[in-house]
């Protein structure tokens, strides 16, 4: 709820200092992975986002683009484990191959953006993440896994991440656009996130 309040006090302090501002919707597709120093075994999985825009015109290059998003995000990780059961010696081997982690967050992405030409724009900024639940589950290998199929994380994550990306318009209230994000910190993790996704903006 104190999240809810904070979005929307920021929007109107936006809206009360620019005279020309739009607002409208956004969603698409995305590919994510996990970058470490430790190991390289990490892989994208696919996810979604949707949420809201809003653009403040600056001057006649210059807009200020905050957005506030519900993403679905994460990584594969490749692995090589085997299970054995210690008790009984005859029972099926149990592999791992490839354990997919979900994220569930939401991302606000405080971004300029520089027009190029009337259709194309460019666009860079940071965006702070807030993660508040993480799956993870086996969904390659052999065997029977029990309770190894499934766990949750409902601890809440902050993230640190530049983003950056290109638009073009489709029509007046149209945007087709594409982003690359990464983590540049995360709270509590060595793990960092980078995004690749793409999707439309409709403005209201």
């Amino acid at each position: 709820m104190r999240l809810k309040i904070i979005f929307i006090l920021i929007f109107i302090g936006f809206q009360t200092s620019y005279a020309q501002t739009a607002y409208g919707i956004k969603g698409g597709f995305n590919l994510s992975k996990y970058h470490s120093d430790l190991t390289d075994n990490y892989s994208f999985k696919p996810g979604f986002y949707l949420g809201g825009t809003g653009k403040f015109e600056l001057n006649n290059t210059f807009n200020l683009k905050p957005e506030v998003f519900f993403s679905f995000q994460g990584s594969d990780m490749n692995a090589n484990i085997i299970l054995y059961d210690l008790n009984d010696p005859q029972a099926e081997r149990r592999e791992i191959s490839k354990i997919r982690v979900n994220e569930y967050a939401f991302n606000i992405p405080v971004l300029i953006d520089f027009s190029l030409s009337d259709n194309f724009h460019l666009e860079a900024g940071p965006q702070a993440g807030f993660i508040f639940k993480n799956s993870s589950k086996i969904v390659e290998g052999r065997g029977d896994y029990g309770n190894f199929q499934e766990e949750d994380d409902n601890d809440l994550r902050i993230s640190l991440a530049i983003s950056f990306g290109i638009n073009y318009k489709v029509t007046k209230d149209i945007y087709l656009g594409a982003r690359y994000s990464r983590d540049i910190k995360r709270h509590d993790s060595t793990l960092k996130n980078s995004i690749i996704s793409t999707g439309l903006e409709f403005y209201l």
